[in-house]
């Protein structure tokens, strides 16, 4: 053979693929040394995942989807407008109550756990068709990047007023195989997350108040029989003539909302115009009658303390009659300057206010005196109202203000001439029979006090039972401000050892340790070649 024919490309070629069968044959030879090293990884490996998996532990998963459909959800707002935040549900105080009333104490896990197990999310049941609303509009329109731009910060709008209605509510518990505590049973864990919608929507409806009208009303508790029976019977008269006013203002705060003449008190079956009329009665009949001798005689069980009491009221009076007085003659100095002078604040002669001399500056006194906000209602009338409406309305001023004076003065009488009977039957003066002592007369006005008391208890609760009926019918109850819309199923368990990123990882160090006994073996019979060589 010649030295050209020992390098054709046929004989190259020959070579390689001789070379490459050895190889082949040589990694076949390595099949045992690799099966067993890949045997051992195996049992090395799983045996330390079922090692970890049991010290984690299974864990238990369960969840709840809740709807929202109160005014207001999707601006992210309660009715009064307070912020709204599904996170509302797991506060502190709703988690406590949950936590307290089904006794999680009692299965082992603490208040803190309880509330990491927790978990709520926005829910969007329509996100794929407002995903795909947006990815047709982006291929079918030709768009800029400007408007591109704008398109997502629509789409980000879109997608979050999509997912305020909704919330999933979860719960992920972990339990081991070896009996430990922690763990809640299935009835348990299900009834928690039902619980907390309710115990949720009680808290921010009878609690918070953000599903009422924003109105000012008195409570029952405003009422206190047990101060009325120390006090004397004529001071407890003035006390629960208070206690009516404070009843009145109720009815006309009610009667202001939209159909509330039509509400009626779910326990008592009353409306608005009945607690007026029972009121009346029992202020004017039931309340005079039963304090009737002591108001016409003055008798008192001790007259300097009641003479004290009424001799300060007296002085409150004075003072607000002087200020309702005062505030009328300034209205009518206001209107009166109007009238005869072209100097107007506001706008202009024809609609504008003139402030009387005392107001116009100059170090005077009416702003301290009177309050910033009663000037700037003045001002406010004279340059939104016309010529008409603002003499109108100072007129009405004018007569409220000289109504609310008259109506003191004559208070202030009647607690003049009740002191003056006090003190004349102090002095021995007018003796009244026996049937008329104060020792004698305690027993019956007391019983019959608390029977008005009783009465007058009543009447605060059904007009607070209305307030509530009426805020149901306007924003919902507590069962109609959510709901279920998918209720908590059986619990969704995570695969302890066969889970795919164990078996990834199983896989991956299997190639590995394969391809390392390969090397390993390859080098080792080089070392045993070299050393019979």
């Amino acid at each position: 053979m010649t030295q050209s024919q020992e390098y054709t490309p046929e004989h190259h070629y020959a070579d390689d693929e001789i070379d490459l069968r050895d190889l082949v044959r040589a990694i076949w030879d390595t099949r045992v040394p690799v099966v067993a090293a890949v045997l051992l990884f195996a049992a090395v490996f799983w045996i330390g995942v079922g090692l970890f998996g049991a010290k984690q532990g299974v864990t238990y998963h369960w969840d709840a989807l809740v709807q929202f459909s109160f005014t207001g959800v999707q601006d992210g707002e309660y009715p009064d407008e307070s912020p709204f935040s599904s996170s509302d549900l797991l506060s502190p105080v709703v988690l406590r109550r949950v936590y307290e009333a089904n006794n999680v104490e009692d299965y082992g896990l603490s208040r803190a756990d309880f509330s990491e197990a927790l978990s709520i999310s926005a829910h969007a049941p329509n996100r794929e068709f407002v995903v795909q609303r947006f990815r047709n509009r982006l291929a079918r329109e030709q768009l800029s990047s400007a408007e591109i731009q704008e398109l997502e910060e629509q789409f980000r709008d879109a997608l979050d007023k999509a997912s305020r209605g909704q919330a999933r509510l979860s719960l992920t518990l972990r339990a081991g195989p070896l009996p430990r505590g922690g763990m809640l049973p299935e009835a348990i864990a299900r009834k928690v997350l039902l619980d907390i919608p309710r115990e949720w929507a009680r808290y921010m409806t009878e609690e918070v108040g953000v599903f009422a009208t924003d109105i000012s009303l008195y409570s029952v508790d405003v009422l206190e029989s047990s101060v009325l029976k120390n006090m004397d019977f004529l001071v407890a008269y003035d006390v629960l003539k208070d206690k009516f006013s404070l009843l009145s203002h109720n009815i006309e705060q009610l009667e202001e909302l939209p159909n509330s003449a039509n509400v009626n008190d779910p326990e008592t079956g009353y409306r608005l115009s009945d607690i007026r009329a029972l009121a009346s009665e029992l202020e004017e009949f039931v309340l005079q009658d039963t304090l009737s001798p002591t108001l016409a005689t003055g008798v008192s069980r001790n007259p300097q303390l009641t003479i004290r009491f009424f001799r300060n009221r007296i002085d409150e009076l004075r003072r607000q009659r002087d200020l309702m007085q005062t505030r009328a003659e300034r209205v009518e100095q206001t209107l009166s300057d109007y009238n005869r002078s072209p100097q107007v604040v506001g706008g202009s002669a024809q609609g504008g206010l003139t402030l009387p001399e005392g107001m116009q500056g100059g170090g005077g006194t009416t702003i301290p005196q009177f309050g910033s906000d009663f000037l700037d209602r003045l001002v406010e009338l004279g340059s939104d109202s016309g010529d008409i409406e603002f003499r109108q309305e100072l007129s009405r001023e004018r007569l409220d203000y000289t109504l609310q004076a008259a109506e003191l003065e004559s208070e202030i009488d009647r607690l003049a001439r009740l002191i003056e009977m006090i003190e004349q039957q102090a002095a021995g003066e007018d003796a009244v029979d026996d049937g008329l002592d104060p020792d004698e007369m305690a027993s019956e006005l007391s019983t019959r006090m608390d029977d008005i008391m009783g009465s007058l208890r009543e009447l605060f609760a059904a007009s607070g039972r209305i307030a509530e009926r009426m805020n149901e019918l306007r924003y919902g109850s507590q069962e109609a401000i959510y709901n279920i819309s998918k209720a908590p199923q059986e619990a969704s368990m995570s695969a302890m050892i066969l889970t795919r990123n164990n078996l990834m990882w199983f896989v991956l160090g299997s190639f590995l340790v394969a391809m390392v006994t390969v090397f390993g073996v390859f080098l080792v019979n080089m070392v045993k070649q070299r050393r019979e060589s």
